[in-house]
C-alpha cells in the first residue's frame, strides 16, 4: 500500500488516470472500486515512490466527486458522488461483503465437504438476507472475476445451487444437485444420457449403488423400473449382458447394437483378451 508522505510530491503526480478508472466504474458499472485495484494503477505511475495517493486525490479539488468508504473489516472501496450516491455507496459495501461471505461459505461446503450449496442456505444458517437479496447478490458474483469458480445451478424443482468449480467438477456437480432434489428416476436417466454422449459407453447398473448416489438397493431398482416406463425417458434403454450384469443407455446418443456390443467387451472382452 502507498501511504502518507510530503504534500509536495503528491502535487507532482497526475492522479487523473486514477480517477477516471473510478468514475467510469461508478458510472458504467455502478460498482465500487476496490483499493487494491487502485494501489496496482498507482504503483505504475508512481513508478515504486511511496507515496500519500489517498490524500492526494481526496484533497485536489479537481477530483472533489471522489470518496472512499470502508466495510466492516476496514476494506476500502472508491468511487464518485457524481454517479454513486452515498447510500447507495454503503448498501454496495453491504454486497460486497455478503458476495465474500458466500464465496467462502460454497468453497468450504465444496472443499470440505463435497458438497453443493443450497441457495436456502445462504448467506448462512441463520439467513439473516432474504432470498431475493441473495439472489441479486450472486447475480453479482456471476460477473466479478475474484469469483470465477463460482457456479450456479437451478435444479429440476427450480431452487439454486452454488459450488466451486475448483474443487467440484461440472458433471460432478449435477450428480449432486440431482441426490439434493431427491429425484433418482432423473438422476439414473440424466447420468445414462451424458455417459453415452460423452465416453459413449452403457451405465452399469450397479454405479447407481455407490454411496454418492444414496440409493438403496431395493430403491434403485423401484427407480429403474419406474423411468423405463417413463415417456420423457424413453430413449433410456435396458440391455443384460451374457454375464447377467444389466446396464442402460440412450438411444439418443447409442444404437443399440453398439451399446450391446461395447457392454459385452466390458463384461467379457477385456477379460479374454488382456
Amino acid at each position: 500500500m502507498f501511504r502518507r508522505k510530503q504534500k509536495l510530491e503528491n502535487k507532482q503526480i497526475d492522479y487523473s488516470p486514477v480517477v477516471e478508472r473510478i468514475r467510469e466504474d461508478s458510472r458504467d458499472s455502478s460498482r465500487l472500486t476496490e483499493d487494491d485495484s487502485v494501489s496496482s494503477m498507482m504503483t505504475e505511475i508512481d513508478t515504486g515512490k511511496t507515496t500519500d495517493f489517498v490524500s492526494g486525490i481526496l484533497g485536489n479539488t479537481q477530483y472533489s466527486d471522489v470518496k472512499t468508504i470502508n466495510d466492516s473489516s476496514d476494506k476500502m472501496y472508491w468511487y464518485s458522488e457524481t454517479y454513486i450516491s452515498e447510500i447507495k455507496a454503503e448498501q454496495l459495501v453491504q454486497i460486497e461483503e455478503t458476495k465474500g461471505e458466500i464465496a467462502e461459505q460454497v468453497r468450504a461446503c465444496s472443499r470440505d465437504q463435497g458438497k453443493v450449496t443450497c441457495l436456502n442456505t445462504l448467506p448462512n444458517e441463520e439467513n439473516t438476507i432474504d432470498t431475493q437479496q441473495i439472489k441479486e447478490v450472486i447475480a453479482g458474483l456471476e460477473s466479478d472475476t475474484k469469483y470465477a469458480d463460482i457456479i450456479s445451478v437451478a435444479g429440476s424443482s427450480g431452487i439454486l445451487y452454488l459450488y466451486s468449480s475448483a474443487y467440484i467438477a461440472n458433471n460432478y456437480a449435477k450428480t449432486l444437485i440431482m441426490v439434493e432434489e431427491n429425484d433418482p428416476q432423473s438422476m439414473i436417466a440424466i447420468t445414462v444420457r451424458d455417459e453415452s454422449r460423452i465416453y459413449p459407453r452403457p451405465t452399469n447398473i450397479q454405479q447407481f449403488s455407490n454411496p454418492i448416489y444414496n440409493i438403496n438397493e431395493e430403491d434403485l431398482h423401484e427407480s429403474i423400473d419406474g423411468l423405463l416406463n417413463r415417456e420423457d425417458f424413453n430413449d433410456i434403454k435396458l440391455i443384460e449382458a451374457s454375464t447377467g450384469n444389466r446396464y442402460l443407455y440412450s438411444s439418443l446418443y447409442l444404437d443399440e447394437r453398439y451399446a450391446k456390443s461395447l457392454v459385452e467387451w466390458k463384461e467379457v472382452g477385456e477379460f479374454e483378451n488382456p
